[in-house]
């Protein structure tokens, strides 16, 4: 897909810095290298899964660049490369995919998710957002322990979701929360800090708000027990372009 002309724009995430107001009309970012990045930890679970996030890429582009831009053509040429190649290696992948989960990637927990984990790379893509990516470090803050009782990162979020830990949006908000009030104690409430780790809050909150329709049928089937695989499809198809 990088090979493709016009491309280069979805090669790596979009730069805050280079383009100031692209994250005020897309808050579900998504890029080839990230996608690279999901490729060797393992995230993809099925062609679907991969697919959704070649579609988030086009549809950010129609967002922000125009359905008629030229990179939004591009990134649609993209979508349909992919989508030709795993019909080539249809037989071999359908095994793979039996393999590697044999609900097929399409139980509830996982789609429930898949949109929690789009919130985490939402946050992770707000600008000057780095001292929240990654755990603190006890060398670089020696007191922080001392004072912080219950830690919280965007890193340790992902492994939160990826250990099926959350069950509604509520108990992940609030360990959102959690690195609001962290910074609060820490940092103190004025600090730059923790605005921006309120920036963070409120940009997890709108991804979860875009996608209320479709957490919502996930949650009730959660909380019923059914993990089953669901019927709604894939979590871009139910709710339409974000």
């Amino acid at each position: 897909m990088k090979e493709i002309p016009k491309t280069g724009a979805f090669h790596k995430p979009v730069s805050a810095r280079e383009i100031p107001d692209y994250y005020t009309f897309v808050s579900i970012p998504m890029d080839l290298q990230t996608m690279k990045n999901h490729c060797t930890n393992n995230f993809y679970q099925s062609r679907e899964d991969f697919l959704e996030h070649v579609e988030q890429i086009v549809t950010n582009s129609r967002i922000y660049n125009g359905k008629l831009s030229e990179y939004t053509k591009a990134a649609e040429t993209m979508l349909e490369i992919a989508k030709t190649e795993f019909a080539k290696r249809e037989d071999m992948l359908r095994t793979l995919e039996e393999k590697i989960n044999p609900a097929a990637n399409k139980s509830t927990q996982n789609q429930f998710n898949l949109v929690l984990l789009r919130s985490v790379d939402a946050m992770m893509r707000v600008s000057n957002s780095q001292a929240f990516h990654i755990p603190v470090n006890a060398k670089v803050a020696p007191d922080y322990y001392q004072v912080i009782n219950t830690p919280m990162d965007m890193s340790t979020l992902r492994k939160n979701v990826e250990k099926n830990k959350y069950k509604s949006r509520e108990e992940f908000v609030k360990d959102v929360s959690l690195i609001v009030g962290n910074s609060q104690q820490y940092n103190g409430a004025e600090s730059l800090y923790t605005k921006k780790a309120e920036e963070l809050l409120e940009k997890a909150k709108e991804v979860l708000l875009s996608a209320n329709e479709t957490l919502v049928h996930y949650e009730t089937l959660l909380q019923s027990g059914d993990q089953k695989p669901s019927t709604q499809g894939g979590v871009l198809s139910s709710q339409g372009s974000v």
